[in-house]
């Protein structure tokens, strides 16, 4: 996959980057995918055994992430956009900008989220999540991200995952920091 060398021979670092890049997100995207059609094990093996961080909590494991994430009314995910920050043939760290619909209230969430994912046992699996207030976890300093592009909500108000309370405009939204 992602352009591959011939056999024996190392793969050149920039074909190497872009393959690692196309299957991570290959592979995040079957994760959302996997969420949404309810394929609980498909989900949770997307994930490592132990995340390095998960908003903000160090070795969090795949069973609490079942705890938290896996219930009846947990809603439906869609990937907006997938913004790559940092990318490797062993590590890939990104933005996912999209939303997510709670089936229960009909309310459309912008989420924001740092995720990074690594090859592990044959596939690419994440091994840290996080959102701005805890990007230190996963992000260095000096990477840098880019300016947000967030779409308008086609059929309801948006509503921030910083503040459920008040519907977001694309005006009001801050550039992300450096993380």
């Amino acid at each position: 996959p992602g352009g591959a060398a011939p056999e024996g021979e190392p793969e050149p670092p920039a074909v190497a980057r872009v393959g690692a890049w196309e299957d991570a997100a290959t592979a995040y995207r079957a994760l959302v995918a996997a969420y949404n059609a309810g394929e609980r094990e498909t989900y949770l093996g997307s994930y490592a055994d132990s995340l390095e961080c998960f908003y903000g909590a160090p070795d969090v494991t795949r069973d609490t992430i079942a705890q938290r994430r896996w219930r009846d009314d947990r809603g439906v995910l869609a990937v907006g956009r997938l913004l790559p920050l940092s990318v490797t043939a062993a590590e890939v760290v990104f933005v996912d900008r999209g939303f997510w619909l709670r089936q229960a209230g009909g309310r459309q969430v912008l989420h924001e989220k740092l995720v990074k994912m690594r090859p592990q046992g044959g596939a690419w699996r994440v091994v840290g999540e996080t959102g701005r207030a805890h990007a230190d976890c996963i992000a260095g300093p000096t990477m840098l991200a880019p300016e947000p592009e967030l779409a308008a909500c086609p059929t309801s108000p948006c509503y921030s995952s910083d503040d459920l309370s008040r519907p977001v405009s694309l005006s009001d939204r801050a550039p992300l920091p450096l993380f």
